[in-house]
């Protein structure tokens, strides 16, 4: 999306109204937000009947999505107003995708990992949504909540930072 915006020359558009860069930020962050609860709950739903799953969903499942949804969100769109060409965003973006989607444990447990890339993970923040977001709709699946909710919100704390920073410097 960041990338359509700046082919079409929308954020320098957004940048020129008089309203500060911090809100078209947060209504991005926002928008994105409300249009992911609906998968997420469809996907529940049918991960549910599909495996006969019991879900237990907990008061932690709205603070546990929108952390998720934030940081997600909040970590992608600095690079990808940093990055002045979109066609090098796209590929980024796909490499990305097919890496998280293959290589990293919210699929499978991170002991299947070898062991430098189960490090890896423990540095960065989706295996820790992953557990953030387990540990919201099972009990005991999850062991130590409380670090990956930090891991989690360091990574939006730092990617807020950067977006920040990016946003300012842009003309």
């Amino acid at each position: 999306m960041v990338s359509e915006r700046q082919q079409a020359g929308t954020w320098d558009f957004i940048w020129s109204l008089p309203a500060p860069r911090s809100a078209a930020v947060a209504s991005t962050f926002t928008v994105f937000t409300l249009l992911a609860v609906p998968g997420i709950i469809a996907t529940l739903a049918l991960a549910a009947w599909r495996y006969g799953l019991t879900l237990s969903v907990s008061p932690m499942a709205v603070p546990a999505v929108l952390l998720s949804s934030l940081m997600a969100t909040s970590v992608g769109f600095a690079p990808a107003q940093l990055i002045a060409r979109p066609v090098v965003t796209n590929a980024i973006v796909n490499a990305l995708i097919f890496v998280v989607l293959i290589f990293s444990p919210v699929q499978f447990p991170i002991s299947r990992l070898p062991l430098w890339l189960a490090d890896v993970h423990r540095v960065l923040p989706i295996y820790y949504l992953g557990q953030v977001l387990r540990a919201s709709v099972t009990q005991g699946v999850v062991s130590n909540v409380a670090l990956a909710y930090a891991v989690l919100a360091a990574w939006t704390v730092a990617a807020w930072a950067g977006t920040a920073w990016v946003v300012a410097r842009r003309r």
